[in-house]
């Protein structure tokens, strides 16, 4: 394909997803690449988005399997979840948050016992995390790691100045760190994932679902939300475990079947308050309904004026002010 792809703006949204970041469009308008929707696509993207096609002339091309790259080595398969969680915990508790992350974090609501429990760091210096890498590779095996690289024989972490913040540990149902999200400083789009997809001996993180207080699941009810920051808050302020998805239809096609297993049987939907002028997320609402009902779980969705926060962790955070 001759055409670049260029990530989308507020200007040039998604013409999928609707959304101004995150995903991608050729200049030419042929295809688009959302990170959200997977409905309608033609296949996966290497990102981890999903390709869709515009313009019917570039169906067939973009049909062709990805040849693999030729290389000597064999495909970096990601680690085992106790090994990431150690070496993700390790990471963490070699760094600092700064005064600036910490009181982002207090803004929306979270406790700095909180905080400290769940060990939010700020994103470190290319070297200040060579350092760093140089005593995990001692203790650690950090093949399949996302995140980590090799260069020179040695191991690396890929940051840089382009992702500036702070780290949001994102747990399984277990409470393990299974990958990192960074929360961003700047730039459009404000989350990323800490990736070392594309390097060597590097790996994708994938999008994994975010628990938070997944030991409240014992209660039999859940609240899902979008973002793994968001669901820290929301646990904060409730009762509930709360579900943390990547994105509207970032889950697989098991996921309400897993979480029945999990001993839930009542899920509480609280996507943004703007689903219902944003026809994209309204759909994506529907369809996630409509698998937690077909794996047997009662479900209802929480709503509430956009005039009172757009998410449910501002509308809590706002009420406990």
């Amino acid at each position: 394909m001759k055409a670049k792809l260029k990530p989308v703006t507020r200007k040039h949204p998604c013409p999928i997803c609707e959304k101004p970041d995150w995903c991608g469009l050729t200049d030419d308008g042929a295809i688009a690449i959302c990170m959200r929707v997977v409905d309608g696509s033609i296949r996966d993207a290497r990102n981890g988005g999903f390709v869709h096609v515009l313009k019917e002339r570039e169906r067939e091309a973009w049909r062709k399997p990805i040849q693999p790259k030729v290389s000597q080595s064999v495909t970096p398969i990601i680690a085992p979840i106790d090994r990431r969680h150690a070496v993700y915990t390790s990471l963490l508790e070699n760094l600092t948050l700064s005064g600036r992350h910490g009181d982002d974090l207090m803004r929306r609501g979270l406790h700095d016992t909180f905080i400290a429990n769940n060990l939010f760091a700020s994103v470190p210096g290319e070297g200040r995390a060579k350092v760093i890498c140089s005593g995990l590779a001692s203790r650690f095996d950090l093949h399949g790691v996302p995140g980590f690289f090799q260069q020179d024989d040695d191991w690396r972490l890929a940051v840089g100045d382009w992702c500036a913040g702070y780290f949001v540990p994102v747990r399984d149902l277990a409470g393990r760190i299974q990958a990192l999200q960074i929360r961003r400083e700047r730039g459009e789009s404000r989350y990323t994932w800490l990736s070392s997809k594309e390097k060597p001996e590097g790996v994708t993180s994938g999008s994994p679902v975010h628990f938070a207080a997944s030991h409240r699941l014992e209660q039999g009810s859940a609240i899902i939300t979008e973002g793994a920051l968001k669901s820290d808050v929301i646990a904060q302020f409730t009762e509930s475990a709360v579900i943390g998805l990547a994105g509207i239809n970032n889950y697989k096609p098991s996921f309400g079947a897993a979480l029945k297993a999990a001993g839930v049987r009542i899920v509480r939907i609280a996507f943004d308050a703007d689903w219902q002028s944003n026809p994209a997320v309204s759909r994506g609402l529907e369809r996630l309904g409509v698998l937690l009902r077909d794996a047997g779980l009662t479900v209802s969705l929480l709503d509430w004026s956009l005039n009172e926060g757009k998410g449910l962790d501002d509308l809590l955070a706002k009420e406990a002010a």
